[in-house]
């Protein structure tokens, strides 16, 4: 009574791309190593992590997509027309 359970699962199953389709926020990581690149838009704000550093990003700028590996996000409110990576896409995004 009032123990509890640990399934004992690695961080490693949880999946790298996270969006919440209700509140509109979106986590993204390349990988679940400590060199990975992680993008984050959440409360209207997008931060990309990578290198050792935090860096916040308008998502409104249109700029080249950004392949997270797990998936691919695009930027930029005017943009009407994505164009997809040649290489196979897992999940792409259009953030702004």
């Amino acid at each position: 009574m009032g123990e509890s359970v640990s399934a004992g699962l690695s961080y490693y199953h949880v999946p790298l791309v996270y969006h919440d389709e209700l509140f509109g926020r979106l986590y993204v990581r390349s990988s679940w190593d400590d060199d990975a690149t992680w993008a984050g838009f959440f409360d209207g704000q997008l931060q990309l992590f990578r290198d050792g550093q935090v860096t916040v990003l308008n998502p409104e700028i249109a700029r080249e997509p950004l392949d997270l590996v797990e998936a691919t996000l695009f930027f930029g409110r005017d943009r009407h027309r994505v164009q997809l990576p040649a290489k196979e896409v897992n999940d792409a995004f259009v953030v702004g």
